[in-house]
């Protein structure tokens, strides 16, 4: 496996400068025009619907209430009958003019998917691409019902019934394993009642699959509710991950207490205003865009380059630090755990003084597992451990381009050749019994 250990190196120091800032300056925040490259294009300032609308497709916004008072934001693409200029691998391969797969499942006249973006992301994430290679617009050009979710504190969910983002620290009180207790479920629940579809087809990236297997754990009754599950990039379990991406998360996981103070508990949130910059003091500043400049030379070649602007504008979308910081605490533990608040409120929270293994064995539903060696997040001796461990993997997929990366898995403009038809062919095979 190639890695630019230059790049991966500029990266874990420019995260840790970062973290180290935020902890000295949290309480300056403000913003100042910046001295950031300007904008190349104009839709970077468009949101997830707007985006949509712009390639001509028909979007919805659907808002959700969880049991704990979050407010988030779903987008909806509805099936569309455009025809790609390119190949696409989510139409019958056999003519472009034959009845898709979407259309063709269970015999309700189309099939719904549910895609869930990774840590830091959005629903962005899989429209950053032309229609003909963003995976969301394919599918609902195969007919698809296509929802995206967005989970609690990011750029669409940033609301709560009676606490208020910006004033209240209750609020960033949250990790990635309370979003896939009460955020999936919301949202999951919501399409089913909405479409009148009793099975939903799941695609998860990066923490996608975590916060899913995270509710398989606590709901395990949901799998009636999955056809299947897609994963992209698993990311649940990080013990082999590439050494220099761990300090950022161990770091995260010491100061987690500091930024709370200081910033309330969120981190590298996003307005969408691609001319001005987060200020840490009135001598230091950095732009999300340099960030995602750095982060995207790891593997950053096959993205279209007229996307670049976009994807800087919306990512990072913003969590809260407690999310990282979990991150950090699997690194020590090794395992598959909820959060560690320490025994007092583990206590409290789950009636034992130490936080409980998340079990995998729950997740009975047909997994695909979709991974590549080029993956400095997801590392292969990870995903075999998770491929183990879970009871119904049908597909252990390792794309054979070594060079393709973690964040190539949304938005490299060869995805569409290198796995998405293999994807196509197990949501196929679902739909038709074969699995």
């Amino acid at each position: 496996m190639a890695i630019n250990v230059s790049n991966q190196c500029n990266v874990q120091w420019l995260l840790l400068l970062v973290l180290l800032l935020t902890v000295s300056y949290g309480e300056s925040r403000y913003s100042i025009p910046c001295t950031c490259r300007p904008i190349e294009n104009p839709a970077a300032l468009h949101t997830v619907p707007q985006l949509i609308r712009d390639q001509g497709y028909t979007v919805e916004v659907h808002n959700v209430t969880t049991r704990d008072g979050y407010i988030l934001e779903m987008h909806r693409i509805l099936p569309t009958n455009h025809k790609p200029k390119l190949q696409n691998p989510f139409l019958n391969s056999q003519s472009l003019e034959k009845e898709s797969i979407g259309n063709l499942c269970h015999g309700k006249g189309g099939h719904v998917s549910f895609l869930m973006h990774g840590l830091l992301g959005s629903s962005s994430e899989f429209i950053m691409n032309s229609p003909d290679r963003a995976l969301a617009y394919m599918m609902a050009d195969a007919g698809w019902d296509v929802w995206m979710g967005n989970n609690r504190g990011n750029t669409y969910s940033r609301k709560h019934k009676n606490l208020d983002p910006d004033t209240d620290s209750k609020f960033w009180d949250f990790s990635w394993d309370t979003m896939g207790r009460y955020d999936l479920p919301a949202m999951l629940e919501y399409v089913r009642n909405h479409t009148g579809f009793s099975k939903i087809d799941f695609v998860g990236h990066s923490m996608g699959t975590r916060t899913f297997m995270a509710m398989m754990h606590y709901h395990p009754y949901i799998k009636s509710w999955i056809n299947v599950m897609a994963s992209l990039g698993p990311d649940v379990y990080i013990n082999h991950m590439f050494e220099p991406a761990k300090t950022p998360l161990r770091l995260a996981s010491i100061f987690e207490a500091t930024i709370t103070r200081t910033r309330g508990g969120e981190i590298l949130e996003s307005s969408l205003t691609a001319d001005t910059c987060p200020v840490i003091n009135s001598t230091i500043q950095f732009c999300k865009s340099n960030i995602l400049q750095l982060v995207n030379s790891i593997r950053g070649a096959h993205i279209v380059e007229e996307f670049r602007p976009i994807i800087e504008a919306h990512n990072p979308a913003g969590s809260s630090i407690r999310s990282i910081a979990h991150y950090g605490q699997l690194l020590s533990s090794r395992g598959f755990t909820a959060y560690d608040y320490g025994r007092q409120r583990n206590l409290l929270e789950y009636g034992s003084v130490y936080a409980p293994e998340l079990c995998l064995q729950r997740a009975q539903v047909p997994v695909a597992l979709y991974w590549g060696e080029g993956d400095i997040i997801s590392h292969p001796e990870d995903v075999k451990r998770l491929a183990a461990e879970l009871p119904n993997v049908i597909v252990n997929h390792k794309v054979k381009y070594k060079e393709f990366g973690h964040l190539d898995f949304i938005w490299s403009k060869n995805a569409t050749y290198i796995y998405y038809h293999l994807m196509r062919t197990f949501l196929n095979n679902a739909c038709n019994n074969k699995l």
